[in-house]
């Protein structure tokens, strides 16, 4: 694939623009309905617009390859159904990318904290010195793990303070200068599943990467591609396992008050991508409750699922032997 083609392709990206439109103002019109804080409106415009709509589509596409109503989907007569399946294959991979590139950047400045509210609270156990009273209590306080004033970590360790925390990622740019007003949303989304769907959008427009990264020949295809794609093929497994985890700690409290959304963002759409649950963590904001959503999603769309591929096999099978393509 190249640039010229992927022009042709316009459609795929319009209608997936035009759907996460559709999402996203599903997800505005239901927190105005029920009263949802800002929050919780983009938490679920999030697992609206980004959808898994890449499973069920491919699951359909092969399961059509095997029947001959796959011919319905030819060009001409001479195409095989290998063909179709994969020119078919092709038009979602490049769905997916879109969802990639939307999740990754949409998605994490819909998840993100507000300024000054992503900065972890450490607690400091202060002892008590020698001058103090043998009874003593000690003195328990909360402080920022990143003092704005004096532009330097101001924490204060203990043995019971955790080895690692998050700085603030949301730092102000004293500067006003056009350089900084421009860098600084760029900033704010930037990640690197966003830089790695923006690197694969450039190799797949160009013939001359391609060739180099996927050539069976070249030495980057047999050391670098092989690597990258055996760590993709990870990725799945990685991720089903820590959100099994996460499912085992749920602690019930927190997403108490989320029924309503809930229900809401089942009603509207199908189950939300497996790879939220990784924007939730890169933001630290609403893990439990994506773990949740995705839990209860994907166990009333497993059957639901099941039942819809076969009813579209079952017509697309009637229409085929009605026009008899």
């Amino acid at each position: 694939m190249d640039l010229e083609t992927l022009l042709k392709l316009w459609p795929i990206t319009t209608f997936y623009l035009i759907f996460a439109l559709i999402g996203g103002t599903l997800a505005i019109i239901g927190g105005y309905v029920f009263r949802w804080s800002a929050p919780k409106t983009k938490f679920a415009m999030t697992s609206v617009i980004f959808n898994n709509v890449t499973s069920m589509s491919i699951a359909l596409l092969l399961s059509i390859g095997k029947t001959d109503a796959i011919m319905l989907l030819t060009h001409d007569k001479r195409e095989l159904p290998e063909e179709i399946v994969s020119r078919g294959v092709s038009y979602l991979l490049i769905a997916n990318l879109m969802g990639n590139l939307g999740r990754w950047s949409l998605g994490t400045w819909l998840l993100k904290k507000e300024d000054g509210s992503d900065d972890e609270e450490i607690i400091i156990i202060e002892h008590p010195t020698h001058e103090t009273l043998p009874n003593s209590s000690y003195i328990i306080s909360t402080v920022s793990p990143y003092d704005s004033t004096l532009h330097k970590p101001t924490v204060q360790t203990t043995e019971s303070t955790a080895l690692l925390y998050r700085r603030n990622t949301t730092r102000r740019n004293r500067s006003t200068g056009l350089l900084s007003k421009i860098w600084k949303p760029i900033s704010d989304i930037s990640n690197p599943p966003l830089i790695a769907a923006l690197v694969a959008l450039i190799v797949c427009v160009n013939p001359t990467l391609k060739y180099i990264i996927f050539s069976r020949h070249s030495f980057i295809h047999n050391s670098i591609t092989t690597t990258v794609a055996s760590l993709g093929k990870m990725t799945i497994p990685l991720t089903l396992l820590t959100l099994g985890a996460q499912l085992h700690n749920l602690s019930g409290g927190k997403h108490s008050g989320m029924t309503s959304v809930y229900t809401y963002v089942m009603s509207s759409s199908g189950p939300s991508a497996v790879n939220c649950i990784n924007i939730c963590q890169l933001t630290n904001t609403f893990e439990e409750e994506m773990a949740a959503l995705l839990m209860y999603s994907y166990s009333a769309a497993a059957p639901l699922m099941t039942m819809t591929v076969m009813g579209l096999l079952l017509i697309i099978v009637n229409i085929y032997n009605e026009t008899g393509l």
